[in-house]
């Protein structure tokens, strides 16, 4: 059963929380939106959800907005509930200044493990608010090989995992 909940501020008509159930878990198709939505303090909190895991194939799964400023203060992507992104595309984990828009933070993750070929860059990168790169990690040879392995067994689970339409 599909059930919606909504909270409204009663003064403003602000919708402060949605959220979008099937039988009991947070679902929504990531077409038609999020299915959790929070307003808090200058802040909207965005959630998709499918068959009660974070995941969403098109974009972030989680997404933290300063609506004065309109920057995403935080994206993290997310397939089947495990932190992913194929590095190719980018980081799964980016934070940012709430005030200038400055990638503070940058996380490569595939299947919920910090990992990027290091012959491409780092893994991990973490900046100043002047932009200014203060750490960098590397993935180690013995790290890209297990993933190698790793990537080939997930990738099946994954193709079984699916969403089906």
């Amino acid at each position: 059963m599909l059930r919606i909940l909504r909270d409204v501020d009663q003064d403003t008509g602000v919708i402060f929380l949605e959220t979008h159930r099937l039988n009991g878990q947070l679902h929504r198709d990531p077409v038609e939106g999020p299915a959790h939505v929070r307003r808090n303090e200058g802040s909207v909190y965005e959630r998709y959800y499918w068959k009660g895991r974070l995941h969403r194939e098109d974009g972030p799964a989680r997404i933290v907005l300063d609506e004065e400023t309109g920057i995403r203060i935080s994206e993290l992507y997310y397939r089947h509930g495990l932190y992913h992104r194929n590095p190719t595309e980018g980081p799964a984990i980016i934070f940012r200044d709430p005030e200038n828009g400055t990638v503070l933070t940058e996380v490569y993750k595939l299947f919920n493990e910090t990992y990027r070929d290091p012959a491409v860059g780092p893994c991990h990168i973490e900046r100043e608010r002047s932009g200014k790169v203060t750490e960098e990690l590397f993935s180690t040879a013995e790290e890209v090989l297990a993933m190698r392995r790793r990537l080939s067994r997930r990738a099946t689970t994954l193709k079984l995992m699916a969403p089906s339409p």
